[in-house]
């Protein structure tokens, strides 16, 4: 199976490149969508809540989820609780990633 890695800064067209592909049936892994996805999960919303509810006001909402948007403002301005943020995602994305490409092995091409 081919696979190809979509980069870039933000705002350089790869969600469109992404749309494009997906409309000509490629698989498209979006780690966006999947970080998004994995706040949404208890392991995960308890997991940020023991390493920054104690740094950051309001981080959990009435509904139960995480506040994504009081959580990127502190870690966007701290490396070292950006890499902390990181070491909590990350292990749970490459799993997801990774059962993706199992998922899709008979495929020609998948992007990442």
């Amino acid at each position: 199976m081919l696979k190809i890695a979509i980069t870039g800064k933000i705002a350089t067209g790869k969600t469109t490149i992404s749309k494009i592909l997906k409309e000509m049936d490629y698989k498209v892994f979006d780690s966006d969508v999947e970080v998004a996805n994995l706040y949404k999960t208890k392991p995960v919303i308890n997991l940020v809540l023991e390493a920054f509810s104690h740094k950051i006001s309001s981080l959990l909402l009435d509904n139960g989820k995480l506040n994504t948007s009081n959580l990127g403002q502190y870690v966007f301005k701290n490396t070292e609780e950006l890499i902390k943020l990181e070491k909590i995602l990350y292990p749970e994305l490459k799993k997801k990633k990774g059962l993706f490409l199992f998922r899709k092995q008979k495929r020609k091409s998948s992007f990442l």
